[in-house]
């Protein structure tokens, strides 16, 4: 299967792209070429021990956000899971829309193909399965809708941006579908492995999730601790009413852009001791190069965490009973 079709104009331009970089960079890997690594892995014998403990990884060749739109197997394929597996890896994953998984109560014309969808994911629990790997889904819900959407649904209306605006997790509709939507997805795909969460910036989901735009009124004096753990509450709750098994990981992302520490520790203190709390390794971590001062934001390869920061909160999530790990990014 295709994902994209070119015309021939653009195969032209990808053809003197290959010639150039043929041209220039031809002896740059020694002779090296792209996935070679598949098979010398199998030659060096790249195996690791198996363990309850989460190994979560996304593909390198992954379709971001399209991935469940195509065949799936382009995103995960048989060669790669396998390959996952000897490395002592248990867990893969993929971004997700609930409404594009589940009919969306609001307006089902955002859903269209929720059928093809799961059943890819239903494929892809079962093909990674075999691999003794499980499938998580990163959300960022309940997702903001398009403004125009608010035109039939003003009562929904929370934080109100450019282009988006957030479904106030304050109206009972809205916690209605984030929890019926979760407990029907997980009861659709059986045997999927959980969910990890953003809960502060990337995408606009509850109305404090972001700080630009216009305030919602109804939570201007609601806690953003409040309004987080009121979220991942509902996952973890629903899934785990289905299946016991699944988990739910709090990914920490700009949680120390929104919160203080001691907002930080109010959040874990309300959310179930099953989620798992998940912080960025390196983040917020200072160095000095060269005689220049840095911090680190997100990620760094060659400045290594753990950071304090980090330390500081699983320290004190596992005081309080929940697991930890560590989100690391490695690039080339």
């Amino acid at each position: 299967i295709v994902p994209f079709a070119l015309d021939d104009g653009q195969k032209e331009q990808l053809a003197r792209i290959r010639a150039l970089t043929e041209q220039y960079f031809a002896d740059l890997f020694d002779g090296a070429q792209p996935f070679d690594f598949f098979s010398a892995q199998k030659e060096q014998g790249a195996f690791a021990e198996p363990t309850d403990d989460l190994r979560l990884i996304y593909s390198y060749c992954g379709l971001y956000a399209t991935a469940l739109d195509q065949d799936i197997s382009l995103s995960y394929p048989d060669a790669l899971l396998a390959s996952y597996s000897d490395m002592g890896i248990n867990a893969v994953w993929l971004p997700a829309l609930l409404y594009q998984l589940v009919p969306f109560p609001f307006d089902e014309s955002f859903s269209e193909g929720w059928q093809e969808r799961q059943a890819r994911l239903r494929e892809l629990i079962d093909r990674a399965g075999a691999y003794g790997i499980k499938v998580y889904l990163y959300l960022n819900e309940p997702r903001c809708m398009p403004n125009a959407f608010f035109d039939a649904h003003l009562e929904l209306l929370g934080r109100r941006d450019a282009d988006y605006s957030a479904l106030c997790t304050q109206h009972p509709a809205v916690m209605a579908y984030l929890r019926g939507a979760v407990r029907t997805l997980c009861k659709s795909a059986p045997g999927l492995g959980g969910f990890f969460a953003i809960t502060c910036s990337e995408n606009l989901t509850h109305c404090k999730s972001k700080m630009t735009g216009e305030e919602c009124p109804v939570c201007r004096d609601i806690p953003i601790e409040n309004l987080i753990a009121e979220v991942l509450s509902a996952i973890s709750e629903e899934s785990r009413a289905v299946d016991p098994t699944i988990r739910t990981v709090a990914w920490t992302w700009a949680w120390d852009d929104y919160m203080t520490e001691e907002q930080i520790r109010a959040c874990i203190d309300m959310i179930p001791r099953e989620v798992v709390l998940q912080s960025n390794s390196e983040a917020m971590l200072e160095f000095v190069r060269g005689g220049v001062q840095g911090n680190i934001r997100d990620y760094s390869i060659s400045i290594p965490g753990p950071a304090p920061l980090a330390k500081r909160v699983w320290e004190y999530a596992r005081a309080r009973g929940h697991e930890v790990c560590a989100k690391v990014q490695i690039n080339a």
